[in-house]
């Protein structure tokens, strides 16, 4: 069970993309680029989830996070 989560604001896409990869974050969600959606829609150990809304947004998440374990 997750007890705490940190909610963290970046400038631009290719930093919150560096992050995920990195693995300083376990969930990215809004300002990735489309090409960022492909990538990680392709890369192993991480799940992009796509849901019907007004608007297009997706989170892109580690699943390999001991946090979501």
């Amino acid at each position: 069970m997750t007890k705490r989560m940190i909610i963290r604001f970046y400038r631009d896409a290719a930093s919150l993309r560096l992050a995920l990869e990195r693995g300083e974050i376990d969930i990215a969600w809004r300002t990735l680029l489309p090409q960022d959606i492909d990538y990680f829609m392709k890369i192993k150990g991480f799940k992009v989830i796509e849901v019907p809304g007004s608007f297009i947004r997706y989170f892109c998440i580690k699943c390999e996070s001991s946090s979501l374990q």
